[in-house]
């Protein structure tokens, strides 16, 4: 894969959250009033859990981890697409 995060989102065909499964890709960064966005950040979905929240390996500041992304929390505020 290439290296940039914004560069991976070109690749690939961009589907619901709703739909995503083991291995795909979520885009995180930043939505504008213009309606563009940047692209700062992706995670490789690990699992769906039981209440239907992807579970993600990401690396940010505190090094690889793998954690759930919850409605309302950091990450879910910044999802752009998946």
């Amino acid at each position: 894969l290439i290296h940039l995060a914004k560069e991976q989102a070109k690749e690939g065909t961009e589907i619901p959250l709703k739909d995503a499964r083991t291995g795909d890709l979520l885009f995180f960064g930043k939505q504008y009033e213009s309606g563009k966005s940047k692209i700062d950040h992706v995670a490789i979905v690990y699992k769906i859990n039981a209440k239907g929240n992807p579970v993600v390996v990401h690396c940010s500041y505190r090094g690889v981890s793998i954690q759930e992304i919850k409605p309302g929390d950091y990450w879910s505020k910044k999802l752009l697409f998946c």
